[in-house]
């Protein structure tokens, strides 16, 4: 079973708000070939100051580990265009060797940017001439992705430009977000069958999602009104007594540390086996709308990421997006610590050491 990671995040100031995994706004270390169940919740700032969760409709979210914008170690890529891939260009070419292995098809390559290498601005042969190359990572380390934007278009005395660059792919990735489900989060579950010798027993357990609204007990064909969640032991022995009238003062309710409580039947309904069974009815209980995915933290691209550190812990970035009527926002962007594990898949029971006599 996968490990749990809760994040709340303030999406208002990009920030992780205490609670969950998080202590301190420090994120937990991860663990290399571990698979981890990363939970959501994020929250915007109202105008009162208070912090409330977010509306998903229509929404979607994506969380990337890896290195921002750093440029691969070694290997080479290609470029096409016009149904012709170029020569293998390393990874750390020259403006002059870019030109070289594409000379057919621009007038110029250039450094872009402040890198040294890893980023290259191609201008097109003449004006008013469309280019469009295609990448091909080919033999990039560590996996990485060859990114190509259009900086400026052709027109009358204007040659097209194209910018590549050269980045490492996000050593773990995940944009497939569902709601996680609150079923088990609040139950009444039977823990003593009533004899001549105890009483029947009932416990309503409530989980941590479990953040409001209310529930209703159900006996035969009566059931109490709406029972606020969170009240007080006594509060809900007074809502059975009056809402059941058949368990009228034969209830008791203790609470059990837990949020929730142990119903006991008593009096007359006492040292007996209750053939009516007490029922929840949850439909009115509220819950924290966490969204979550699955981490798994055994991709070549974190092999790769601890070959080229030569460390036993990586400390990548770790990225949240969320994307809300199509325009996508970082709401976290922070550094996560992943170390290397010692039982692998192939690991054995050692040998017993030899005796000598």
């Amino acid at each position: 079973m996968a490990s749990t990671l809760d994040l709340y995040i303030d999406t208002s100031s990009g920030q992780l708000v205490d609670g969950g995994s998080v202590v301190g706004g420090s994120l937990p270390t991860l663990t290399r070939n571990d698979a981890y169940t990363l939970r959501l919740r994020l929250l915007e700032k109202k105008s009162n100051g208070s912090l409330d969760d977010i509306d998903y409709t229509g929404s979607s979210l994506k969380v990337g580990i890896g290195s921002i914008e750093e440029n691969p170690s070694a290997g080479s890529f290609k470029l096409a265009i016009n149904g012709v891939t170029s020569s293998a260009i390393p990874y750390n070419a020259t403006a002059i060797s870019v030109y070289n292995a594409i000379s057919n098809n621009v007038s110029t390559v250039a450094l872009y940017g402040t890198d040294s290498y890893g980023s290259y601005l191609l201008t097109a042969t003449q004006p008013n001439t469309a280019m469009s190359f295609s990448p091909d990572a080919f033999t990039l380390f560590p996996t990485s992705s060859v990114l190509i934007n259009t900086r400026r278009n052709p027109a009358a005395s204007v040659e097209a430009q194209q910018v590549v660059k050269l980045v490492r792919n996000p050593i773990v990735y995940a944009d497939t977000f569902t709601a996680t489900p609150t079923a088990s989060e609040i139950a009444l579950t039977k823990i003593q069958d009533g004899s001549s010798t105890q009483n029947e027993t009932y416990e309503l357990s409530v989980g941590p999602l479990a953040r409001g609204g209310s529930f209703a007990l159900v006996f035969g064909p009566n059931a109490t009104t709406a029972i606020p969640l969170f009240q007080s032991a006594v509060s809900v022995q007074a809502s059975i007594s009056a809402g059941i009238n058949t368990i009228t003062s034969n209830i008791s309710v203790q609470e059990n540390g837990k949020s929730g409580y142990i119903i006991s039947f008593s009096g007359r309904l006492g040292l007996t086996n209750v053939a009516t069974a007490l029922t929840l009815d949850a439909s009115g209980v509220q819950f924290i709308p966490l969204r979550q995915t699955t981490l798994t933290i055994n991709t070549a691209e974190v092999e790769d990421a601890f070959a080229d550190s030569g460390q036993s812990t990586i400390s990548p970035t770790i990225e949240i997006e969320l994307t809300q009527g199509g325009t996508p926002k970082t709401v976290y962007q922070g550094n996560v610590s992943i170390r290397k594990d010692l039982i692998t898949a192939g690991s054995t029971v050692p040998g017993a050491r030899d005796s000598y006599y």
